[in-house]
């Protein structure tokens, strides 16, 4: 098996923020830690969140080492809708000679520029989508897109010159759906979480709680992430709004905000129970998961759901990623549904022993079966076939 051995692993992806947490970074960590070789190309700016300033996502070009493995940022040719060209990627690529190729991302600019050069690379190209059905574009330029994108897949599929993998079953669903290609030909490799950094510690819970002022009895309720339309956050707080338990309830919410998002909703917010924080690196998250008692996301997935889960705390997500919560470790609700929500939350505020149980459940079943070793693993088993 290759993974067995020490192989050159190459990771490329439009922007890299490993204090974001992202799924690339943590993946190329694991990989570093096994022995290999690995590096990551990427550009020389961070993506274009709201509220960033343009001189701020400048991170600048030139090489560095980061948690075992090698960062290469180059400039950028053309930047549009947070696709980009990397000026050099080919040349990179050929001086690396990789093993392994790890594309993030079906729909990047950068990928046509392998398709047109994969005989000058010896390695095994795998690429990955992240994107869901729910946030897919619609409109008629990116259908035209999608067919033409699909005639590369298809024929670099058929040829096994290049491995697709959904991060979700509905991401795999996409794949074949836009591109046309058959679902059996699409690997279902989930995200994951560190396990070292996102572990279950009394210690953070009750020096947390204390910090946010809370007393023992009360519940917090948390969500991690983008605070804005999109994620739509505050659905949270909609749902209980006119339930006799929102007084009862703390409502934290962690990310970067949009002020049009948070303007939009100020009546609601504006509440001695809701606490809004700016967004902390990934790692410090695991002090509020340890803190809280119920981890949410209304809207799309997050792979904070899976960190939260792997600190012991019980989760609510979207049924598109239900298989988060396959080993009864929280609710999986309809799509920004009310109701549902509604439902999930009241139930385990009431039941402690519930949280207790699903809590256990879902920290076993990252461990078992979604720590980033084992999905490392599960990336260059697919190297082999």
């Amino acid at each position: 098996m290759i993974g067995i051995q020490k192989i050159k692993i190459v990771h490329i992806q439009a922007y890299f923020q490993p204090h974001l947490g992202y799924q690339e970074y943590f993946l190329s960590k694991a990989m570093a830690k096994q022995g290999h070789d690995v590096h990551f190309i990427t550009s020389d700016r961070y993506m274009p969140f709201s509220g960033l300033k343009n001189d701020e996502r400048i991170v600048g070009v030139g090489l560095s080492t980061l948690d075992g493995f090698h960062v290469h940022r180059l400039p950028i040719l053309i930047e549009c809708r947070c696709r980009v060209f990397l000026c050099g990627l080919i040349n990179k690529l050929v001086s690396l000679k990789p093993d392994v190729i790890i594309i993030h991302g079906s729909t990047n600019f950068n990928n046509l520029f392998i398709f047109l050069n994969i005989r000058k690379f010896n390695a095994k190209i795998i690429i990955d989508e992240h994107h869901m059905s729910v946030v897919a574009n619609k409109t008629l330029i990116a259908s035209l897109f999608y067919k033409f994108w699909g005639l590369f897949y298809r024929h670099l599929v058929s040829k096994k010159k290049v491995k697709l993998v959904g991060v979700a079953q509905d991401c795999c669903n996409l794949l074949s759906e836009k591109y046309n290609i058959p679902i059996r030909d699409i690997s279902l490799i989930p995200l994951g979480s560190d396990t070292e950094i996102f572990n279950f510690d009394r210690k953070k819970r009750i020096y947390y709680r204390n910090k946010l002022n809370l007393y023992n009895n009360q519940i917090l309720v948390l969500y991690t992430g983008k605070i804005n339309f999109e994620k739509d956050p505050f659905l949270i707080l909609k749902a209980m709004l006119n339930t006799p338990d929102f007084v009862n309830l703390v409502f934290l919410f962690i990310g970067n905000q949009s002020p049009d998002y948070v303007e939009e909703n100020r009546l609601i917010i504006n509440r001695p129970n809701v606490l809004i924080l700016p967004a902390v690196k990934s790692s410090d998250l695991a002090a509020y998961y340890n803190a809280c008692d119920i981890a949410c996301w209304p809207k799309h997935a997050s792979l904070s759901s899976l960190d939260a889960a792997s600190t012991g705390t019980p989760i609510i997500v979207t049924d598109l990623v239900k298989e988060r919560v396959s080993n009864n470790n929280g609710f999986a609700i309809k799509d920004g549904c009310l109701d549902d929500l509604r439902v999930a939350i009241t139930v385990l505020s009431h039941d402690s022993e519930l949280r207790s149980k699903m809590g256990i459940n879902g920290s076993s079943l990252v461990n078992k079966h979604l720590s980033y070793r084992k999905i490392a693993n599960m990336f260059l088993s697919l190297s082999d076939k």
